[in-house]
């Protein structure tokens, strides 16, 4: 194998397989999706892997409400004075 062609493969084709994986992996573990809209998303990717990859990762949305409301529904549950990153109890008992 060429040195070219090594860089062709980790530079082009890894990623490309990565995002074709990813994809495939996203829309089978995707709870907002229903069973009819799960199968034409992997068959879209599967069936043209760059094209339904791209179109996939640009039409999906950055927030998926239901995972949203979990974790709301846990910060609901964590123990008075507690923040997301835990400052509230250190400045209660400074002042």
């Amino acid at each position: 194998m060429d040195w070219w062609e090594i860089i062709l493969f980790v530079v082009v084709i890894t990623p490309i397989i990565v995002l074709w994986l990813g994809c495939v992996l996203d829309a089978i573990t995707r709870q907002d999706l229903s069973g009819p809209m799960k199968v034409l998303w992997i068959l879209a990717v599967l069936l043209f892997p760059i094209v339904g990859s791209l179109v996939y990762v640009l039409v999906r949305p950055t927030v998926i409400v239901p995972q949203a409301n979990l974790l709301d529904e846990a910060w609901q549950g964590a123990p008075r004075g507690v923040t997301d990153i835990g400052l509230e109890e250190s400045r209660q008992t400074t002042n």
